[in-house]
């Protein structure tokens, strides 16, 4: 049987995931792992807030980022577990997908356009580089508008700016 492990973050992207890794490996699957990372503070914020308000906060975070994945598992009939880690983002999924021992990685990303997919660092291209298990990734929503026109206007910007000058 088939463990599949999928990446959750609260958003719609992750919720498309965890659905296909639904739809598609329904009859071979055996369990779906669900996981929440969250960034560490920087040491310097870190500092101002206690330990026990921090923990507190990012148990409150992942409580509500996993809930509704955890909902469309459950109510699929499949065996769901929960999973919340502080780190590297990348490398903990890697982690833990070796640790749960994960036949694959399930995760959404959002569509971008070829300026903003140039200049965003995705979590979808550096797990496809670094995982040591197959990563499948659904295309969820298309990036908001302001992003898709956004980005390439403040390059279109900064090549005028820099037209101007000479």
């Amino acid at each position: 049987m088939k463990r599949i492990l999928v990446p959750v973050d609260g958003s719609e992207k992750g919720l498309q995931a965890v659905r296909a890794a639904i739809a598609e490996s329904r009859p071979a699957v055996d369990r779906i792992e669900l996981v929440h990372v969250q960034p560490g503070l920087p040491r310097h914020a870190a500092r101002f807030a206690p330990r026990r308000s921090r923990d507190e906060w990012r148990r409150e975070r992942a409580a509500r980022a996993l809930a509704p994945a955890r909902r469309l598992v459950e109510g699929a009939g499949i065996d769901c577990g929960t999973h919340a880690f502080v780190g590297p983002t990348v490398r903990v999924i890697d982690e833990c997908a070796r640790r749960l021992r994960a036949s694959e990685i399930v995760l959404g990303a959002t569509r971008r356009g070829p300026f903003a997919s140039f200049l965003h660092n995705s979590v979808s291209a550096r797990l496809l580089e670094s995982a040591s298990v197959p990563v499948r990734v659904v295309p969820a929503a298309r990036a908001p508008a302001f992003e898709r026109v956004a980005i390439p206007l403040g390059i279109g910007m900064a090549l005028l700016v820099l037209a101007a000058e000479d």
